[in-house]
């Protein structure tokens, strides 16, 4: 995560997306998640504030 968030210190565009990859069937699935800036971040998960 703080390759990432050094990123977005930069200014550079990342976002995460929240993807699983299922043992059970080989495929990826979506879990509707995407983070384009660190506001959004938990606060345990952040380096910088």
């Amino acid at each position: 995560m703080t390759i990432v968030q050094d990123a977005w210190r930069r200014g550079q565009n990342v976002t995460v997306h929240g993807w699983i990859y299922s043992l059970a069937d080989g495929l990826l699935h979506d879990r509707g998640l995407a983070v384009a800036a660190p506001e959004p971040t938990p606060p345990d998960y952040r380096r910088f504030h």
